[in-house]
């Protein structure tokens, strides 16, 4: 039985709550899937990513692992893109996220 909600998380114990450091993680996951469905929907985000990856992602909340993996992918494109980032283990199925790119 849920009893509340934080954050998105939900916690069966009125004294519990989320670690934060998992919250910090299931948020940023979030951000790298919101930059990566951006690439899909947004041929020119796209672009920017692979040509000006630093300016492209202002303003969206990375861990520093996903921010550095970003910056050391040589990519000419979004496919060279994704591999490099489920390569690196931080991303699942890169055939997965284009099928669950719009849930």
């Amino acid at each position: 039985m849920v009893i509340g909600y934080w954050s998105g998380l939900h916690f069966t114990h009125p004294t519990q709550r989320p670690n934060l450091a998992l919250v910090k993680i299931i948020m940023s996951s979030k951000s790298l899937k919101l930059i990566l469905n951006r690439c899909i929907t947004d041929k020119e985000f796209c672009q920017l990513l692979i040509e000006q990856r630093r300016e492209a992602i202002k303003g969206y909340d990375l861990l520093p692992a996903e921010l550095e993996a970003l910056m050391k992918i040589h990519c000419q494109s979004f496919k060279e893109l994704v591999a490099g980032l489920y390569k690196r283990g931080l991303i699942g199925d890169p055939e997965e996220l284009v099928r669950n790119s719009f849930q």
